[in-house]
């Protein structure tokens, strides 16, 4: 019975064995993958962290510039009527005398 037994025992051994090989291959294979994808997805977030703190600071340079431009702008009108109302006070002034000379 022994040597009936054998061949068989031998033969389930090495698939046991196999079946454990592949188990492990694939937990390796498993591992690694989920290594590459943890890395693929910290990358991801690391590069897009930095593109939005890059983002936020062009987007306060925009806005400090945006409000020195309307400060000079502010200033260009200001002076511009400024110096109609001057031209319009010496017209005036030169129609009063123009008409008291009528």
């Amino acid at each position: 019975m022994e040597t009936q037994i054998k061949p068989t025992t031998a033969r389930r051994k090495l698939e046991s064995k196999t079946l454990n090989t592949n188990a492990i291959n694939y937990m390796d294979e498993s591992i690694y993958k989920m290594g590459e994808i943890s890395n693929n997805i910290i990358n991801f977030y690391k590069d897009f962290s930095t593109r939005m703190d890059n983002n936020k600071q062009r987007l306060k340079q925009t806005e400090i510039n945006f409000q020195v431009e309307l400060a000079k702008a502010g200033d260009a009108l200001d002076e511009l009527v400024s110096n109609q109302e001057d031209e319009l006070a010496v017209k005036v002034t030169e129609m009063k005398q123009a008409i008291h000379h009528v």
